[in-house]
């Protein structure tokens, strides 16, 4: 059980590291500073990695934009 569980907990912080580096590049290919903008608060990406943020109880965004847990 406890190993499911850690398996879970990894491929919720992969998805969300992976989401990211997808905005990184985005941001990259419009000549964006990728470190300091994140998705769009409304997006289903952002609303994904809050998802998770509560899940884990830890921050997954990249900024502090929408977070639940700045700083």
């Amino acid at each position: 059980m406890n190993e499911r569980i850690f398996s879970e907990r990894n491929l919720i912080e992969q998805l969300c590291k992976d989401l990211n580096q997808a905005h990184d590049e985005i941001c990259r290919l419009q000549g964006i500073d990728p470190t300091t903008h994140d998705w769009p608060e409304w997006t289903p990406q952002a609303n994904s990695i809050r998802c998770a943020e509560r899940m884990l109880y830890r921050k997954m965004a990249k900024t502090n934009q929408w977070t639940e847990y700045p700083g």
